[in-house]
């Protein structure tokens, strides 16, 4: 017999929902719920925690510990008075530790880069498992045609950040993230692949068209560029194919099980 967890002492529903198969429902923060399965079947409870404010600060001075294309400064006190007490920390230190602290986030370049390795690293899910040998372009292709798309793996989390949202001076193009890394991108042509993988975890055939590349005769340099990040991202493992024989998941199910929440 399953226990019944109560946390809420009184509590008196105020509406109900039920779920059938393919739905889901939003609860906000501190909504008192409960659900029971009206037939057979499995549900799944997600649950997004946000992430505390020193946890952030944590990650971020860790991503600046673990690059060097940061400049390298050291603590300067020249102009340091003498002082009538030993051990007294005097409010001029303290300004210009504040200083210090301070100039690391006006580097809104160094910033964008931290928040998008931050929030796109994977919480779960099975790993990406790199191939054992370099895929050729035409092998990809060949895939590419016959099933029209390729697929960001499930576990896999991607974004994007623009070049405006970052500003002038420091963008020049935008910013592509995949797992808690940077993926380098240098061409308008890459930027619209980095744009669709995150919006959809899929590229098209006719995406690929879009952004200039022609699997059987593109050889300028905004497609070859296409080209190698996508062969980069799916010898890491990232992107797979689905195969023709596939499950397709979208049938209509003879008995639908039911999940009532009130």
């Amino acid at each position: 017999e399953t226990p019944v967890v109560r946390i809420v002492k009184d509590w008196v529903p105020e509406m109900r929902r039920t779920l059938r198969p393919g739905d889901m429902l939003y609860l906000p923060p501190k909504t008192a719920h409960h659900g029971v399965a009206q037939s057979p079947g499995c549900t799944y409870s997600v649950g997004f925690l946000a992430p505390k404010h020193q946890d952030m600060v944590i990650s971020y001075v860790d991503h600046l510990a673990g690059n060097t294309d940061y400049d390298v400064e050291r603590w300067e006190d020249s102009d340091l008075a003498r002082q009538m007490h030993h051990g007294d920390i005097q409010p001029a230190a303290l300004d210009f530790a504040e200083t210090v602290i301070s100039s690391l986030l006006k580097d809104r370049k160094h910033l964008a880069k931290w928040f998008g390795t931050h929030v796109t690293v994977p919480q779960g899910g099975p790993d990406p498992r790199p191939l054992s040998k370099k895929t050729e372009w035409s092998e990809f292709a060949s895939s590419m045609s016959d099933v029209g798309e390729v697929r960001l793996l499930e576990s896999m989390r991607a974004a994007y950040i623009d070049r405006e949202t970052i500003g002038p001076p420091d963008a020049t193009m935008d910013l592509f993230f995949v797992n808690g890394h940077l993926v380098d991108i240098s061409t308008p042509a890459e930027s619209k692949i980095a744009r669709a993988l995150a919006a959809s975890r899929k590229i098209t055939t006719d995406e690929l068209v879009l952004a200039g590349v022609d699997l059987e005769t593109s050889e300028n340099e905004p497609a070859n560029a296409v080209k190698k990040l996508l062969l980069n991202l799916f010898d890491d493992g990232m992107l797979y194919f689905l195969a023709d024989d596939a499950e397709d998941y979208d049938q209509d199910l003879d008995e639908e099980p039911e999940f009532e929440i009130v």
